[in-house]
């Protein structure tokens, strides 16, 4: 992104020409107090699903009662447009009317631009309205629009027409007009995209998937913009960034969709940490601000907070998606405002209890409709019985004789009460199995209760789990750490072992030939002993005496040497000993 040397500082702006129709004043002031703000949807690689979460995230927060203005800044791949067809009947017609972006772009022959407002075409969805600029005019022919496009000189936009200039007033404008403005910014790095990236968003929302050509290049897009947007002749607040995983699997790949929002929270920390408090970690945000993929949304261009707008109180729905989202952008980025909404990590847990509950509910209904027509069934049996009697009484009464009536009458009274009493004790046993079906309703609301309670408090275990999880990791983290600089001292002990017993092996060599010189010695001085012995038997007994002493100082010091060669080899074995015990 060349953007920097493409804007004048205010020092440069003082000593340019007179402006041109395309040029703004030559000193703008300082940015005034607002309430509009402007949002630009960008992704460095095409289908991650940007327009599609743009179109959403506007339409949630135009039901919301915001005056909302969508652009359609894709000029090289225009077609926003369509998200919107089926649900605005008449949006086609009345875009022919209207002019586009590529005609604020492109002067008429007399060097005059077109007024923003004669871009701009209502959508009118049921209860939620919006304006919609779109890219340009494509029904009068495609290739005019094409040629448009081809032909903009953009070294001429800047240098000759102040473009940048320009649309800084266009935007001062917006501000003042609307409560949120959103641009469907194009791909990778443009000239287009220097003007919906640096000179008119006060943020924006970067989106990206699981791959390191998307998260890397939002990065380096990130970093770009940042240097650019110091170099904006008008004082601007510092430009933030909302990274937005798309189409994540983390509801079907769990594992591998953890690990790749733990990379990418790590390489994009500095764009979350420039507007996430200072106790909430980039993990956590990418854990509540994704896109999760369904396949049914990928066909067409889906509008889902219209076509299915009660799937927003599932969490894990991609209406829930959304509607964080647009949660967030609707209170300045303030991450304490997400606290109210649903934990999208738990809406595995919310589905099945609440199938489970609609299953149980089902069959409470079923038996319900039995025990009720069994009920009908028993008083109606009653009723008849009790018609049938009092038809057969009244026949037998006319048909009979005086005493057979009499008799009849008699015993048809009995056969009444009698039937009489089988319908009350019938009607007693259908208020029974009332009071039954009644009990049975109220355990059913007791249990859809317990089943909410035990889904709060799956919420607040997920969560607990999710901060345990993360001091887990980073304690492994320190304690490989810490193993890593125990294997290295591990290291240099050894090879100071194996030089000491390169060493004990040297001395051990020595003490065995010491050993074996001492025991040489010991060995001539036995001999020696022995032939003083045989020469005491050897001379004659009375030679003796004279040679006694003679003798005695000959023996002595070898006696003495032996002594001492024992004495040397005992201090040997020990000091073997000892060297044998260090090696140990």
């Amino acid at each position: 992104m060349s953007a920097p040397s493409k804007f004048k500082t205010k020092a440069q702006l003082k000593d340019t020409v007179e402006p041109t129709a395309f040029a703004a004043p030559a000193e703008p002031e300082a940015e005034p107090k607002r309430s509009g703000k402007v949002y630009t949807f960008y992704s460095f690689k095409g289908g991650v699903g940007r327009s599609m979460a743009m179109a959403n995230i506007a339409t949630l927060i135009a039901s919301e009662g915001r005056k909302v203005l969508v652009v359609d800044w894709d000029l090289e791949a225009p077609g926003l447009e369509h998200y919107f067809f089926k649900h605005d009947s008449g949006l086609a017609e009345r875009m022919k009317d209207s002019l586009g972006v590529i005609d604020l772009l492109t002067p008429d022959p007399e060097g005059n631009i077109a007024d923003w407002r004669r871009c701009i075409t209502q959508i009118k969805m049921r209860d939620v309205q919006l304006d919609y600029m779109q890219s340009g005019k494509r029904t009068r022919s495609s290739e005019v629009y094409t040629s448009q496009v081809q032909g903009l000189d953009w070294q001429a936009l800047y240098d000759q027409h102040e473009i940048g200039a320009r649309f800084d007033q266009i935007r001062q404008e917006w501000l003042l007009e609307y409560d949120f403005v959103f641009l469907d910014s194009r791909t990778g790095v443009t000239d287009i995209g220097d003007l919906c990236t640096v000179v008119l968003p006060d943020h924006l929302v970067l989106l990206f998937v699981t791959n390191t050509q998307n998260v890397q290049g939002i990065k380096d897009i990130y970093s770009r913009v940042q240097t650019a947007h110091e170099h904006l002749p008008a004082d601007r607040l510092q430009l933030t960034a909302l990274p937005l995983l798309s189409r994540d699997e983390f509801y079907s790949e769990h594992a591998q969709s953890s690990q790749w929002r733990r990379q990418a929270a790590e390489e994009l920390a500095e764009i979350y940490e420039a507007w996430l408090p200072d106790n909430v970690r980039p993990q956590e945000a990418i854990q509540k601000l994704f896109v999760p993929y369904y396949a049914i949304w990928s066909f067409g261009e889906a509008l889902p907070v219209m076509d299915d707008p009660d799937a927003i109180d599932n969490p894990a729905s991609i209406n829930a998606a959304f509607s964080r989202v647009s949660h967030l952008i609707l209170n300045d980025l303030n991450w304490r405002s997400l606290d109210a909404l649903s934990n999208p990590d738990a809406g595995g847990q919310a589905i099945k209890a609440q199938a489970a509950l609609e299953e149980r509910q089902a069959e409470l209904e079923a038996e319900f409709k039995v025990r009720e027509q069994q009920r009908r069934q028993a008083m109606g049996i009653g009723m008849l019985s009790l018609f049938a009697v009092i038809i057969g009484a009244t026949y037998w009464i006319y048909s009979s004789s005086k005493t057979e009536i009499d008799q009849e009458r008699i015993a048809a009274i009995e056969r009444a009460k009698e039937a009489e009493t089988k319908a009350l004790q019938a009607r007693a046993d259908a208020a029974k199995q009332i009071a039954r079906l009644e009990e049975t309703q109220k355990q059913l609301s007791d249990l859809q209760r317990s089943v909410d309670q035990q889904l709060k408090d799956l919420i607040i275990e997920r969560d607990q789990l999710l901060l345990d999880k993360d001091a887990l990791t980073a304690e492994l983290e320190s304690r490989t750490s810490v193993n890593a600089q125990l294997r290295g001292d591990a290291k240099v002990r050894m090879q100071d072992l194996a030089t000491a017993e390169r060493r004990l092996a040297t001395v051990a060599d020595e003490i065995a030939k010491a050993r074996k010189a001492v025991s040489d010695l010991r060995n001539q001085l036995a001999r020696a002993g022995e032939a003083i012995d045989n020469l005491t038997y050897v001379i004659p007994k009375l030679a003796r005496e004279p040679l006694k002493r003679p003798l005695a100082a000959l023996t002595a010091p070898i006696r003495s040497a032996q002594s001492a060669s024992d004495k040397s080899l005992g201090q040997l074995e020990a000091i073997e000993r000892t060297l044998r015990s260090d090696s140990k």
